[in-house]
């Protein structure tokens, strides 16, 4: 499956999410597909505001996702920052 530019698979009862031109560079992990696919939707978020001539409005976005923009890392499992209130 797919969901906007990511691959989604199910791999042990978990979605992952990645790149598919750059599998090994970046995945977004969850056991609810709901939660992943908000997930995606954080990471587009610049692009989204971007491409209607506004300014990405960071403050909206998930706790999780402003830490990502500042020490980006290869993968996000988004059950453990919902545990801890990050999404």
């Amino acid at each position: 499956m797919h969901y906007r530019s990511y691959s989604v698979t199910k791999e042990k009862g978990r979605f992952v999410a990645f790149d598919p031109n750059e599998p090994e560079a970046f995945k977004i992990l969850s056991r609810d597909l709901r939660r992943l696919k908000a997930g995606i939707d954080a990471l587009w978020l610049p692009c989204v505001v971007g491409r209607s001539h506004g300014l990405a409005d960071e403050s909206g976005a998930p706790r999780w996702r402003r830490e990502w923009e500042n020490d980006p890392v290869g993968e996000v499992d988004l059950d453990v920052q919902y545990s801890r209130g990050a999404c």
